[in-house]
């Protein structure tokens, strides 16, 4: 990623999305030339390569929306963990500061369990963040549409 995409990104979050769908239009396209590039190393003829590779890329808006789908629910879980994070070392910091400034009992009782949620809460995003999530399709169905095959079964 060049340092122009990185700032404009980091400056214009619109120009962010904007990215998003350039780099998965390249993704798509360079699948697309990929599958071409194989289909005229078989031997055949510019046209029917680009034919042929379209029938086995499947349904392209379908796969492009999916595409769209999955990296927006990988945005979301970015921001959502980022937000966690954020919010656990404040109830940290103010759970050692009222632990540190407060003078009663109850007071010293409530910022230990602030120190310990807010450590079990680190814990458990460190966790979260790690864990893999699939393909991300809803159903089988979905899945059967992006490969290209049909859905109806033959009687």
């Amino acid at each position: 990623m060049s340092w122009q995409i990185f700032f404009s990104r980091l400056l214009n979050p619109r120009n962010k999305v904007l990215a998003v769908e350039r780099e998965i239009e390249e993704e798509l396209r360079f699948h697309l030339e990929m599958l071409t590039s194989d289909s005229l190393g078989r031997g055949m003829r510019p046209e029917d390569a680009a034919a042929y590779a379209r029938q086995q890329f499947g349904n392209y808006l379908l796969v492009k929306a999916a595409c769209y789908r999955a990296k927006g629910r990988e945005m979301a879980r970015r921001k959502s963990i980022k937000a966690l994070k954020r919010m656990t070392w404040l109830m940290l910091i103010a759970g050692v500061l009222i632990y540190v400034l407060g003078t009663g009992k109850s007071v010293r009782q409530v910022a230990d369990m602030l120190i310990v949620i807010a450590l079990l809460s680190r814990w458990l995003i460190y966790l979260r963040s790690s864990w893999s999530f699939g393909s991300g399709f809803n159903d089988e169905r979905q899945a059967l549409m992006l490969s290209g095959e049909s859905t109806k079964t033959s009687i």
